[in-house]
């Protein structure tokens, strides 16, 4: 029997209330913080910007950092943009109700809380493990919230803030692509391709060689003034019965992990000289 569909509602939402809860959310990390000894602080240069990470203690930095370990560096007096994050299970203090808790059609396909204005705020949540991710535009400052740092998916640890650095990037004018890049200091390679197309394998293969490692699964890519790639994680990527790259599967971060969970390597930790900040690109090329 077919039964007529009404479309989705497209009003639009009231942008105080979706700013107010940021405020609210902020003051919940603030009083996160307090109960389990203030914030912790790690600066992180990306590209030609600052990005401070605050943590409300410690529960959440284990997952959160060791993919951009590489990129961190001493405080600076004033960082381009702050991301304060916190959870709930290690703190005991509860994420504040959201303004669109009664509505049906507030979520995206991807998760974004649709109807607010992005002049002002970006909000998407993720409810495959109860993450919250917020930008408030007009203050560079963002938020990101989990319900429990323990529930952390492997994808989140091998590619932490991926939503919240794709907005803010892409407003700096870097683009948050799905490639790899190689090279030497005055010429590298953009990887690209489908998953499974050999761009992670290619990649990888180039650490025994004088080439120098910029990026594995996620780049940073600027045009202007020159096409140029950033590095932004450190994770690396491996099918489990790699027969080309057997030398790294001791390397294996998250032994742990479930049968459909891809395994990764943090190449910080293990390959510390190959990584490099960025580098010139002169050639884009397609695994097969």
């Amino acid at each position: 029997m077919l039964v007529d569909q009404q479309p989705f509602p497209t009003t639009e939402k009231d942008d105080a209330d979706a700013i107010a809860y940021f405020q609210a959310q902020q003051q919940a990390f603030e009083l996160a913080a307090a109960t389990v000894g203030g914030v912790q602080v790690q600066d992180y240069g990306i590209g030609s910007y600052t990005i401070r990470l605050r943590f409300a203690g410690s529960a959440l930095i284990p997952a959160m950092t060791p993919a951009i370990a590489h990129l961190a560096i001493p405080p600076v007096a004033q960082p381009d943009f702050t991301i304060s994050l916190w959870d709930s299970t290690s703190t005991q203090i509860m994420s504040p109700s959201p303004p669109w808790r009664d509505d049906p059609y507030a979520y995206g396909s991807h998760g974004e809380i649709l109807g607010y204005s992005q002049e002002h705020m970006r909000i998407a949540f993720n409810m495959a493990f109860d993450a919250l991710s917020m930008w408030h535009i007009d203050t560079s400052q963002a938020v990101f919230w989990v319900r429990d740092a323990a529930n952390i998916p492997f994808w989140e640890t091998a590619a932490p803030l991926r939503i919240i650095l794709h907005w803010w990037l892409g407003s700096q004018g870097l683009r948050y692509i799905h490639a790899a890049a190689v090279g030497t200091p005055t010429a590298a390679a953009l990887l690209v391709g489908k998953g499974g197309s050999g761009k992670s394998t290619t990649a990888l293969t180039c650490l025994d060689s004088d080439l120098t490692y910029v990026s594995d699964d996620y780049c940073l890519l600027a045009t202007e003034p020159e096409p140029r790639a950033y590095s932004l994680y450190n994770s690396a990527k491996l099918k489990p019965d790699n027969h080309r790259l057997p030398h790294l599967l001791p390397l294996i971060h998250n032994t742990d992990r479930a049968s459909e969970d891809k395994p990764f390597i943090l190449l910080h930790q293990h390959y510390p000289e190959k990584i490099v900040p960025s580098l010139p690109l002169k050639v884009i090329l397609v695994p097969r």
